[in-house]
Order: C-alpha cells, then sequence, then structure tokens
C-alpha cells in the first residue's frame, strides 16, 4: 500500500508558535499509548507497521526471583514510499513511561530519509527558526527546550547541553543528577541553578548529518519529557522496592527454626 509522507519542514509540528505543546508528526509528549497509535495512523502509518515492545521488572527474596507485570515500553513504527525511484522514509520509536505509572509517552525518536527533490539542510534549519524562534543552541544540531521559563537540566549548566549517548531512564537520569557511589543521588541536580525536578525543561533537537549547503536527505529528531521520565522512573524504583520488601517479609514470617 502506497503511503503519502507529508514533506516540508515547517510541517513537521503543527503548532503555528513555539507552545508548551509541541508536537511531531501530530506526536505530543505526555500521549497515552492509543493517542500515540491514532497520532500514528493518523499520519500515514500503516497498523501492521506499528510494533510494540514490552518489559518488565524483576526483583528477589534473596531465595526466589519474581516479576513484576509486563508494560508497554516502546512503539517502533515506518512508514515510505518510493517516488520516481527515489525513496521518502519515516521511522519512529515512542517511549513511554513504565509501571506503576504506565503508559505516558515521554520520548520521541524520528529517523526521516527524503531523496525526492530535498531542500538544502540550511534551507530545512532557516524553515525550523522561523517557525519555533531560535534554538537554543544552533551550532550544529538545533536544540531547544520548553516550556518557557523552564531550566535545562540535561548537563553540569544552563548554557550547555548534554545530549543523551542513548535514549533510555539511566542515561537521562546520569545527566541530570550526581552520584554518589552508584546513587544518583535525586536532590542533587549537576546543573547548581536547578533546585527542583518541577522546575526541569523538555528538550528536543535535529540533527542533520551534513553541511549546511548540502540536501538535506537524512534528519534525526529527538523530544524527551526529561522531568516525566525521571519522576515516571523514580516511582518505579519505588514500587519495586516496595515489592520486594513485601517478598522478604513474607519469606522471613515463613522461616522455621532449625532443628539443632
Amino acid at each position: 500500500m502506497k503511503m503519502l509522507i507529508p514533506y516540508l519542514a515547517a510541517a513537521l509540528f503543527s503548532c503555528s508558535a513555539f507552545a508548551d505543546e509541541v508536537d511531531m508528526a501530530g506526536l505530543q509528549l505526555g500521549m497515552t499509548l492509543d493517542d500515540a497509535k491514532s497520532a500514528l495512523l493518523n499520519y500515514g502509518v500503516n497498523a501492521s507497521e506499528i510494533e510494540e515492545e514490552k518489559q518488565y521488572y524483576t526483583y528477589n527474596d534473596g531465595a526466589k526471583t519474581y516479576k513484576t507485570p509486563s508494560f508497554i515500553h516502546s512503539l517502533s513504527a515506518n512508514i515510505e514510499e518510493t517516488e520516481q525511484g527515489q525513496r521518502r522514509a519515516d521511522s519512529f520509536k515512542l517511549i513511554f513511561t513504565p509501571l506503576p505509572k504506565a503508559g505516558r509517552l515521554v520520548a520521541i525518536y524520528r529517523v526521516s530519509e527524503n531523496h525526492v527533490d530535498p531542500v538544502t539542510v540550511a534551507d530545512y534549519r532557516q524553515s525550523l527558526i522561523e517557525q519555533y524562534g531560535q534554538p537554543f543552541d544552533n551550532a550544529g544540531p538545533l536544540d531547544w527546550i520548553f516550556p518557557q521559563g523552564k531550566l535545562n537540566c540535561l548537563g553540569a549548566s544552563s548554557s550547555q547541553i548534554t545530549p543523551p549517548r542513548t535514549l533510555n531512564a539511566d542515561t537521562i537520569m546520569g545527566l541530570v543528577f550526581n552520584k554518589e557511589g552508584s546513587r544518583y543521588q535525586v536532590n542533587d541536580f549537576r546543573n547548581p541553578e536547578v533546585k527542583s525536578l518541577d522546575e526541569c525543561a523538555s528538550w528536543m533537537s535535529f540533527q542533520f548529518g551534513t553541511m549546511d549547503e548540502q540536501p538535506a536527505t537524512n534528519i534525526t529528531a529527538t523530544m524527551v519529557d526529561v522531568p516525566g521520565w525521571v519522576e515516571a522512573y523514580e516511582a518505579a524504583m519505588e514500587w519495586v522496592g516496595e515489592l520486594k520488601q513485601e517478598a522478604l517479609d513474607k519469606r522471613n514470617a515463613g522461616k522455621t527454626s532449625p532443628q539443632l
């Protein structure tokens, strides 16, 4: 089935100004799983091209290992078409919060490929800047933090973003908090200007992979709900810790004294 893929730099988002509810191909951070699927379908993704990945946590009572109920960790989706032998394609990976606060979209990773009369990287960049205003950083990748008034929490200062190497909760935690041994100090932010998770901004980035005068044939876009992901991960670790303690208490309650 042939799918039509919209290709305009200014059409990557539906908002006319850089607002709190930024969207990418109709996807918004904080969406439910069903809403995210609907957005993908509305964008033109075939339902058969949407794949779910489930995960679970494990814990033990010192003798036996247990699993939590599984939850949907991510959706992967692809869409492509060919025009006059040239290819357009989009691939998405959407990451959702774990249990016990499962099912909210906290990260979007998108790779767009276009070989059908692509604009230059310079034009693509300028289109984004005209629509959303000056980015946080426009040297190389374009980065924005939002909503207005929030602080950059991905790194050690407010003036420089450290992009996550991989999109997982552990990497985000490591960019937001300092560590003592193997434990994140959740009240000790790497950016000393930040005093509370409520002050942290979400982050969006576009990477172009080539020089400004070259065609914009490959674009990578990332959007992360930094405070939402951190809060959900902390809740998950607290929940699993409680389950482990319950299992320990249950095992200890059933112990019998050894026969000596």
